[in-house]
């Protein structure tokens, strides 16, 4: 029973480490191909991955935060 366990919290501890190291390589990828995004986020070690809004989508919405940007590398 204890290996059991054991071996169970072993599994969730890499589980949790390989979430915590890739939390969004899907869209770090995705990242420099021009396409919209809503937020910035974390890429690791290949670098931020931010959102920028353009000016004409300001002026479209009125002032206010645009619903969605394009996200670039920095």
């Amino acid at each position: 029973m204890r290996k059991i366990l054991f071996g169970f919290i072993v599994t969730v501890f890499i589980i949790a480490c390989a979430i915590y190291v890739f939390p969004v390589s899907g869209d770090c990828k995705d990242c420099n191909q021009g396409k919209t995004c809503s937020t910035s986020y974390d890429c690791g070690e290949i670098g931020v991955c931010y959102c920028q809004y353009s000016y004409e989508t300001e002026e479209e919405t009125g002032g206010g935060i645009p619903a969605n940007g394009t996200c670039y590398f920095e």
